[in-house]
């Protein structure tokens, strides 16, 4: 029977080090680290992929009343909902919203005036304000 190898030796073999005899250990047969490289790109594009997916949009029921409150009638819109802005879709026109600016969430509603000169207002997730003082008209839309 052989011998059974000293501490040192045990020690260069654990290290990946050559000792006498064909006993070693190579470093390649390490545990493999993982390729930060391949999976920062893998992310990145599922990324791209999911903010690039195509959104329809909700189809909302907005009240019509005049500013002072009186009915006016009903009207349908499709809405589309970002992050900081909204555009409805009327069957005869479209309104963006543009950038809706609020100084504090907690106290003011986030709102901003459009390029026809309408106040557009998010007033929750599901609710949309159109507010159009020339016309005497307001628009409350409410989504499912």
């Amino acid at each position: 029977m052989g011998e059974l190898p000293s501490v040192a030796e045990t020690s260069a073999v654990s290290r990946g080090k050559r000792i006498s005899g064909s006993l070693r250990i190579s470093p390649y047969h390490r545990i493999p680290r993982p390729r930060w490289g391949k999976i920062l790109l893998l992310t990145g594009a599922l990324a791209i992929a999911a903010c690039s997916s195509h959104y329809e949009g909700k189809e909302c029921t907005g009240k019509v009343r005049s500013l002072a409150g009186q009915p006016l009638g009903t009207v349908q819109a499709l809405i589309l909902d970002k992050f900081t802005s909204f555009q409805v879709r009327l069957p005869e026109k479209e309104i963006d919203s543009g950038t809706l600016f609020s100084a504090d969430h907690t106290k003011y509603v986030p709102s901003a005036v459009t390029q026809e000169g309408l106040l557009a207002q998010r007033l929750s997730d599901n609710r949309f304000s159109i507010i159009n003082a020339p016309q005497d008209q307001w628009i409350s839309y409410t989504c499912p």
